[in-house]
């Protein structure tokens, strides 16, 4: 398994300082940066169904190489009423990094049912396609100790971000 993995880094390191400066010239020249604001929607799970609305801002490189889409975002997050807990709101905001291997983004949010209030932390993992869609599992890291039991440590959300001009 060593001299696999010693192979590989060989191979590997051969490759990248194989390259010369007109590939490398070639692949800035190709790169495609879109700037676009966007209405988000979102739905989610975490103990009880969610909902959000708010803006987001991306930024969008697609080459030859891939595809990197970064923004942020501040949206209203909306827990239904049940029959044992009141309506949760919150405004939140957060940053993501889409890529074509994966997603990643953290979030911070301020949560009231107006009688109690928390601060809550959550980073994200998922996977995503550009901008436009986001599939993530979080974890909710709460300052006051989790005061809404319909809102629990892990959370499930997909994320539409429908652009509305572009740059």
């Amino acid at each position: 398994m060593k001299k696999i993995m010693v192979l590989l880094l060989v191979v590997f390191s051969i490759y990248c300082f194989s390259q010369d400066s007109t590939f490398v010239a070639n692949i800035n020249t190709q790169v495609k940066i879109t700037k676009t604001n966007e209405i988000r929607l979102g739905l989610g799970v975490n103990h009880a169904f969610y909902s959000e609305l708010g803006y987001a801002k991306h930024i969008t490189r697609v080459g030859c190489t891939g595809y990197l889409s970064k923004g942020y975002y501040v949206a209203l997050e909306w827990l239904p009423e049940t029959p044992n807990f009141d309506n949760v709101y919150a405004l939140k905001t957060g940053y993501e990094i889409i890529t074509m291997l994966g997603a990643i983004g953290l979030e911070a949010k301020y949560q009231t049912d107006f009688n109690v209030n928390d601060v809550v932390l959550t980073p994200k993992i998922g996977f995503g396609l550009l901008s436009y869609v986001f599939l993530s599992y979080g974890y909710n890291v709460s300052i006051r100790n989790q005061p809404f039991p319909n809102v629990g440590k892990h959370q499930l959300s997909i994320t539409f971000n429908i652009p509305i001009r572009k740059k």
